[in-house]
């Protein structure tokens, strides 16, 4: 799995959730493998295809006999594994520690909403495993700040940004109000669910959609109501496509690729004031209180009856996704900080 250009000086290889599968970690993979770059290659390699994998083992072999057969091969390669929490440190986190045995430049791109509270519970795993990179990619500042108390001073820590790639026609909108991810209190289901129930005649020729795995058992009578289940993440860039307001009211986030895409999709976002989405979000969506189905009913009940207020919050979604995290800005932010890795890295191996 590669970008269309061919490489001229460095090979980058993403190790993780790869492939058209569910969750934030496998968009994030496969947007960095959908884009073009100046200098590098960049290509996958699936270490597992997320959680409650059985083949996880296998997977995990064959990742790793991979890793053994680059660290043989001519050019220059850096590895990046992409971890949450959790499972993932001993996981990837054994291939990472693989690959710097190999004298393989190693970075590793944190994802997830509980990253700290994991460290402060596991904090030699996460020290010994982060400890394996030259160069640490972190989405928040506060998970940045714990990954500096834990490294060694030679681990460099680089904040980097979430990207989209933004389609080049905007479908007609439905009226559609669609979450995606884990149908779980942590994401906020549950006062999304109470919410809806608030608006009454509102929500006369809407939809809420559903789309993820349903880890409360959701049942409804509610007609107007959809859960999907676990849907391709293709799957959810239709459903964005068509969709008026996207909706994630979750209690955890670092910098969700759900609220990104709605955005470079033109959905109206509403969401809450945890990990990066405020700021992500001022002057261009609705931010709402943590856990709060009346203040979550209220952002609703405004959208839903004021269509002008929905396209404007839409466009200017976009606009920001446009000037700060489209494709071609993280493209090279990001190529910029694997070469440099990959310097750092030789200078590293020749010491």
């Amino acid at each position: 799995m590669r970008n269309h250009r061919q490489a001229e000086n460095l090979e980058v290889v993403h190790v993780g959730v790869v492939g058209d599968l569910p969750g934030g970690m496998a968009q994030v993979v496969s947007e960095y493998l959908a884009w073009d770059y100046e200098v590098c290659s960049v290509r996958g390699l699936r270490s597992t295809r997320g959680r409650r994998d059985f083949l996880s083992p296998i997977t995990w072999v064959r990742s790793a006999f991979n890793i053994a057969i680059t660290s043989r091969s001519a050019g220059k390669t850096v590895f990046i594994f992409h971890l949450s929490q959790g499972g993932a440190f001993i996981r990837e986190g054994s291939l990472a520690f693989l690959a710097r045995m190999l004298r393989i430049p190693v970075g590793i791109h944190l994802h997830g909403s509980n990253f700290v509270e994991f460290a402060n519970r596991r904090p030699k795993l996460v020290r010994g495993i982060l400890n394996q990179a030259s160069t640490v990619f972190v989405l928040t500042d506060e998970t940045g700040e714990k990954v500096k108390s834990l490294v060694d001073e030679s681990v460099r820590v680089a904040k980097t940004r979430n990207g989209v790639s933004v389609p080049a026609a905007i479908v007609t909108k439905e009226q559609i109000v669609l979450f995606a991810g884990e149908l779980s209190n942590r994401k906020g289901v549950d006062v999304l669910l109470d919410s809806w129930s608030q608006l009454g005649s509102v929500k006369e020729g809407w939809k809420l959609l559903l789309a993820g795995p349903d880890t409360m058992g959701i049942k409804t009578e509610d007609a107007s109501i959809q859960v999907l289940g676990t849907v391709p993440h293709s799957a959810v860039k239709e459903l964005q496509s068509r969709a008026a307001i996207a909706i994630l009211p979750s209690r955890a986030e670092a910098l969700p690729m759900f609220l990104l895409e709605s955005m470079a999709h033109r959905c109206a976002v509403i969401s809450t004031p945890v990990g990066q989405i405020e700021s992500l979000l001022k002057d261009v969506g609705l931010v709402v209180t943590v856990g709060s189905d009346s203040a979550l009913s209220e952002a609703l009940s405004f959208l839903m009856e004021d269509s002008d207020a929905r396209n404007n919050l839409g466009v200017l979604g976009q606009e920001r996704i446009l000037d700060e995290f489209s494709e071609r800005i993280i493209a090279r932010e990001m190529e910029h900080e694997w070469v440099r890795l990959s310097n750092e890295g030789c200078k590293e191996n020749v010491a």
